[in-house]
């Protein structure tokens, strides 16, 4: 692994080093307002006796370790579920709802003072994750009205929608297996394709580390460039 792929065994020793053994959980928050949450578990052993004969019982409890090898694995799954839920927003989107936001970012102008309502604080939220990951997520376009369009960047918005399939299509996933009809089978493909590239252009494992770490953590990309060769490759899905 140290050979054929040092960066990410590099990052697998990272994870393995920065296990904090006095917390009761890890968590951190992705791109699309997906908030993880997963529990330190420990074993606690007791003896008891039945029938005048000791038994060792193993309880799992909630509790901190000294170390652990699940963090870079579940990070790991987190980005898997996002890509997932990610893939299927922007594969079966709705044209009504991407012709409604066009007509609002071509037509509405008018700078409102935004109201406290839910809608616009999610919005805001998903923006505010898109500035410190570098990734936007399509969730954002549920959110997107006349009256807060002047708050984000307009040409971010039509860059997304620019990279969504020619017609929307059902996708049945389970975990990375994914079912398309086969004539929409190339473009489920580009959009994996897309998703991967996007990823890798982002600062999704800066953003991810920071919140894990509790302190700003910069990693610098091995090849910046490695994004461009990710989009026409021809892996990914087969």
């Amino acid at each position: 692994m140290n050979n054929l792929a040092p960066a990410a065994w590099a990052l697998n020793q990272v994870f393995l080093d920065i296990w904090d053994s006095t917390v009761l959980s890890h968590d951190w928050i992705l791109p699309d307002n997906f908030h993880v949450h997963v529990n330190v578990m420990g074993t606690v052993k007791e003896k008891v006796n039945f029938f005048n004969k000791p038994y060792e019982i193993v309880t799992k409890v909630n509790m901190p370790k000294e170390n652990g090898r699940s963090l870079g694995a579940n990070v790991t799954h987190s980005i898997d579920g996002f890509l997932v839920r990610e893939l299927t927003r922007r594969c079966d989107y709705r044209p009504d709802q991407i012709a409604e936001v066009m007509d609002i970012i071509w037509n509405s102008w008018d700078v409102v003072e935004p109201q406290d309502t839910v809608n616009n604080r999610m919005l805001e939220t998903l923006w505010l994750h898109y500035l410190d990951s570098g990734y936007l997520s399509a969730r954002i376009l549920d959110y997107i009205t006349k009256d807060n369009i002047t708050y984000i960047d307009r040409s971010v918005i039509l860059e997304l929608i620019d990279s969504l399939p020619p017609k929307p299509f059902k996708v049945m996933s389970i975990h990375d297996c994914f079912r398309v009809l086969s004539s929409y089978g190339n473009d489920l493909r580009e959009q994996y394709n897309l998703q991967l590239m996007l990823i890798a252009k982002s600062n999704l494992l800066s953003f991810t580390l920071t919140q894990i770490m509790g302190k700003e953590i910069k990693v610098d990309k091995q090849n910046p460039n490695m994004w461009k060769e990710i989009k026409d490759s021809n892996y990914t899905l087969s």
